[in-house]
């Protein structure tokens, strides 16, 4: 099952009545003052420890404010997407801690590293101001350079050998440059890191919460706790990191204020036609449209709303190109929990400057389990996706490899319309792939927030990789596609695959390192399990041995960081120790 959400076809404002327009301008007003308002109260209760029947609030809110009392399905979508807003505040917070701890951690190692080089050009420095007082005194001293300076790169670059006095003062100037510059690269990082710090302290707050209690067989002992006011007198007390308000309209149109592109009031204005531009009617399984305030006729294609102000809009010709079919499924079928549609009224600017609504369906797609392909006794196909190929491999019933295969593609240089549309074509071929085998598809579960939490102080490549990995929308692509085709999806661990690829399979197929991985995914996801090579098996603790498999090749792989993946091409023999196979890395 999955929620979809589909649109109509454009209805023009100047195709309605004046009165139609009015309305439906006056509603959207006060639907969005009324969600403004709502999630403020939201935020107070949630992350200032405000007490707040929020019901009640937003109904006395309207009839004071605006003189209306609203029906109690608008109550509902108000409250339901202010609290929703608020929620996603709350995952937001988490997400953000998770980045501030990858941004910390990234940082200590990168100052590990800039330290550990700075001391090793303190030590040529010593070592050139030592030659500079035996050279003074005549005595004869050799110049010793030291071994991690003598192999880094940019120093063969540039001296190769040292044997006059120019040679050596040009060595002495590079090594003053580098210590100057790392100096300056740790001063820069610690400040950040002070700075972080002084923003995260200056945020966060203390705030009491009324601590909540199950409604049990307590409930005498929790009225008697009451306060006068009504409130529990038993708090607690949180720290935690203040998020900034939403911004309605967007932050980054409200940063447009001071410009001189347009006038204050041209901004004002636009402002209005973003904030107030759109309102929710959600759905109920138990009415006989699925929704208690939009009614919509399959037959004439007509369709009635109730606005917030009471009026009854009134469209025609209310068509819905993409999936309409499962549309008009959800609403001819029984009264049932899950077969429900929420509607969106959204008002838009077309280039010409009409305006126009559009009319966006939400509903859940209730596919027939026996059409979806999960069947993997038969066999399936795992695919492992990268910054620029989708490789693949087809798996039998007992998880043996038939064939595999790249489909490459490039999106260097492209716009996001250009690069989806590559994505869109490769991942179709995945899908038809899957359909003319009649087998299921396996991929990996990733997540790459903390990876590029981290990107400010990795490698230039590997930063470049990861930021323009359009991993998010090769998925949404997949999943969709998918359940277009009846294709069933399996969502798996991704940990270690490519590594077990490597050391495992990629020697006995002869193929390249991501094939093998999309091949070990296939497994994974057949539910089979990798064991430890017998050659490795000599470097895994005894105690590990007997752990999960994972944690097997997490030791393997913490030894094997410098082995090049060519290397497992070779014959390997038996390994007695770590040093024998760390050998491998010389």
């Amino acid at each position: 099952m999955a929620t979809i959400s589909i649109s109509s076809n454009r209805i023009y404002l100047d195709t309605l009545s004046a009165e139609d327009v009015k309305q439906l301008r006056k509603s959207l007003y006060v639907y969005n003052r009324a969600k403004e308002e709502l999630y403020n109260r939201y935020y107070d209760k949630a992350f200032l420890g405000l007490e707040l029947n929020e019901i009640k609030y937003i109904k006395e809110w309207l009839r004071n404010t605006f003189g209306m009392q609203p029906q109690e399905y608008h109550i509902t979508s108000l409250t339901r997407q202010a609290g929703a807003m608020v929620q996603s505040q709350k995952e937001l917070m988490n997400l953000y801690k998770q980045d501030d701890e990858a941004r910390v951690k990234s940082r200590k190692n990168k100052l590990r590293t800039l330290r550990s080089q700075l001391t090793t050009f303190k030590k040529a420095k010593e070592y050139l101001i030592a030659r500079s007082k035996a050279k003074k005194t005549n005595s004869k001293t050799k110049l010793v350079i030291p071994v991690p300076i003598k192999n880094t790169r940019s120093f063969k670059s540039q001296f190769k050998d040292m044997k006059t006095e120019k040679d050596i003062y040009l060595y002495e100037v590079w090594v003053d440059k580098k210590i100057a510059s790392l100096k300056a690269r740790i001063a820069m990082i610690e400040e950040k890191s002070k700075q972080a710090e002084i923003n995260k302290s200056n945020r966060t707050v203390t705030v009491s919460f009324r601590k909540e209690k199950k409604q049990t067989a307590e409930g005498a002992e929790n009225a008697a706790n009451q306060n006068a006011d009504g409130s529990s007198g038993e708090y607690v007390d949180k720290t935690f990191v203040l998020p900034n308000r939403v911004t309605f309209g967007s932050k980054a149109f409200y940063k447009t204020k001071d410009t001189t592109d347009i006038s204050l009031s041209e901004w004002h204005v636009l402002r209005e036609q973003k904030r107030f531009n759109a309102m929710k009617f959600n759905g109920r399984f138990d009415a006989k449209y699925k929704n208690w305030l939009v009614f919509y006729s399959t037959e004439n294609h007509s369709m009635q709303i109730s606005l917030i102000t009471g009026y009854v809009l009134s469209l025609n010709s209310v068509v819905f190109p993409y999936r309409g079919n499962d549309l008009e499924k959800v609403l001819k079928h029984a009264k049932e929990p899950g077969w429900s549609v929420g509607y969106t009224l959204e008002l838009h600017v077309d280039l010409a400057g009409r305006e126009y609504i559009l009319i966006r369906a939400s509903f859940d797609v209730h596919e027939d389990e026996g059409h979806v392909n999960y069947y993997t006794k038969a066999g399936v196909i795992g695919i492992d996706l990268n910054l620029d190929n989708i490789s693949w491999a087809e798996l039998d019933g007992e998880g043996h490899r038939i064939r595999g295969g790249m489909f490459k593609f490039s999106l260097s240089g492209k716009t996001t319309s250009q690069a989806t549309d590559i994505l869109g074509r490769v991942c179709s071929r995945v899908i038809k792939l899957c359909v003319d085998t009649n087998k299921p598809l396996v991929m990996e579960d990733i997540s790459l927030q903390k990876k590029r939490a981290s990107l400010a102080y990795g490698r230039k490549n590997a930063n470049r990789g990861t930021s323009s990995f359009a991993y998010s929308k090769m998925t949404q692509l997949l999943l969709g596609k998918a359940l277009q085709n009846n294709v069933g999806v399996f969502l798996i661990n991704p940990a270690y695959t490519s590594f077990i690829g490597k050391v495992k399979y990629i020697k006995s197929l002869r193929c390249p390192i991501h094939m093998a991985a999309a091949y070990v995914i296939g497994r994974r996801g057949m539910g089979f399990s990798e064991k430890m090579p017998l050659i490795y098996r000599a470097l895994i603790p005894d105690k590990k041995m007997r752990s999960h498999h994972w944690k097997q090749f997490a030791h393997l792989y913490k030894i094997s960081k410098r082995i090049k993946t060519k290397t497992y091409l070779k014959n390997l023999p038996s390994f007695n120790c770590e040093k024998e196979y760390k050998a491998l890395a010389c």
